[in-house]
């Protein structure tokens, strides 16, 4: 399927809505999905256990529910996420034991960018900013998280236990006031001062005794310097118009980040990655 045009019901007071609901193994390229305006929720895809799908260059809105409206809900293995723009409250749900691809994409949400509920999402080289929470992981999941802009009040979160990623390093963790919440209060030192052993500083979060050495590092704080973060008209939500490329003035940290050779080779523009990648859903050379 591709250059599509894909609308949840907007009937008032209907409970759910949906703007795409995926049954079986799909390819949906190029395509806008509306989520609708469902009373209790509305998504905009949907992709059931029975889906192995291929979403790729896609405007993915979650819709106007007044209650959770929601980008992308995964329950499939090997369904693959890449280089769409996608907002919602919960901008991308994995669940059901999942193991998505999430590659290359600009993500917004209000509560939670990539919400882990028994799903171990494979999350590489996204840019996600979100009001509240960047990844939530709970319920044992166990995503990999490498090379990821993230810019969130909490940005990485695990909500209970063993819930820890397996890899968490070279990412660019930005504007947190929580760097990483640890459930089972494994930080190592509480350099953060606030006696609380669940939440870790940058340092710390490197030092976590429930991921491995070389499985947390190499991850920074730096401000990205993103072109324009809310776009033409000022609205960060609406992520259509606004433009997460990196810069000149983009820090080196960033633009050369650490990240080589993967499956994928490309970012989000279709532009070849080089030596090592840049950090985020954008290549910068």
């Amino acid at each position: 399927m591709d250059n599509l045009s894909l609308n949840g019901s907007s009937t008032a007071g209907i409970r759910y809505s949906a703007g795409l609901y995926l049954l079986g193994a799909v390819t949906l390229l190029n395509s806008k999905v509306f989520g609708g305006a469902g009373f209790s929720s509305s998504v905009a895809i949907y992709a059931n256990t029975n889906s192995v799908s291929k979403i790729k260059g896609n405007l993915i809105l979650g819709g106007d529910s007044p209650s959770y409206a929601n980008g992308v809900i995964i329950y499939t293995t090997d369904t693959i996420l890449d280089s769409n723009k996608i907002s919602g409250d919960f901008a991308i749900t994995v669940g059901n034991h999942a193991t998505p691809t999430v590659i290359n994409n600009l993500i917004y949400s209000t509560n939670s960018g990539i919400y882990n509920n028994n799903g171990s999402s494979i999350i590489k080289n996204n840019t996600i900013i979100s009001a509240d929470r960047g990844i939530l992981n709970q319920n044992l999941s166990t995503p990999t998280i490498e090379n990821n802009i993230i810019s969130a009040t909490r940005c990485i979160l695990e909500a209970s236990n063993n819930s820890d990623p397996v890899s968490v390093k070279n990412n660019n963790l930005v504007g947190c006031t929580i760097f990483y919440t640890d459930f089972e209060n494994g930080c190592t030192g509480n350099g953060d001062g606030d006696n609380d052993d669940s939440t870790c500083t940058l340092v710390e979060m490197e030092l976590l005794t429930d991921v491995s050495v070389s499985a947390a590092s190499q991850n920074i704080s730096q401000d990205p310097q993103l072109v324009d973060l809310a776009g033409p008209d000022s609205l960060i939500s609406t992520i259509e118009d606004n433009d997460w490329h990196l810069q000149i003035t983009s820090p080196t940290a960033v633009t050369t980040g650490a990240l080589t050779q993967q499956s994928y080779l490309y970012d989000l523009d279709n532009i070849t990655r080089t030596g090592t990648w840049s950090i985020g859903a954008y290549e910068y050379d």
